[in-house]
């Protein structure tokens, strides 16, 4: 019996088509431009001794449809979170809110105007450990299609 199981495991695999070379999806030049813009964005942040975590997210925004992310923090650490999509995103806005879903006031870092898409950053010191919330907004856009946006993390 486990001949027959493994004989038809073996078939299924070899009949999935290998993607080697191919595209996973249109949009991914747009990932890799909003994935760079980020992580110039978050290089800066480093040299001041933060670390950007591993995790990061990729979400397509619309205009005026907000994505929200939950994320644990701990006390008296010092976090950057950083964002960047490819055009045609304009603006975007990062908004922190503490675990009952009230806005929390960040520091937020200057932007150069010549990047090709938006980038935006906000940092805080978690006054307390737990759950925080992040909502990622595009304000502004070129038109009506999605902005793939990338947001990472950093901490120290």
């Amino acid at each position: 019996m486990k001949k027959i199981v493994y004989l038809f495991l073996g078939l299924l695999v070899a009949t999935i088509p290998s993607q080697a070379g191919e595209r996973p999806f249109a949009l991914s030049d747009n990932v890799a431009v909003a994935k760079e813009n980020g992580r110039r964005l978050a290089q800066a942040i480093t040299h001041d001794g933060f670390r950007v975590r591993e995790s990061d997210w990729v979400v397509s925004l619309k205009p005026q449809e907000p994505h929200l992310l939950r994320v644990t923090l701990f006390a008296g650490n010092q976090y950057w979170f950083i964002a960047a999509a490819s055009p045609p995103a304009l603006v975007l806005l990062i908004t922190l809110y503490d675990s009952t879903g009230k806005p929390i006031k960040g520091d937020r870092l200057k932007e150069e105007p010549a990047v090709s898409g938006a980038r935006t950053a906000v940092g805080l010191t978690a006054p307390h450990s737990g759950n925080y919330f992040v909502k990622l907004e595009l304000l502004k856009s070129q038109g009506k299609l999605p902005a793939e946006t990338y947001l990472a993390y950093a901490y120290k």
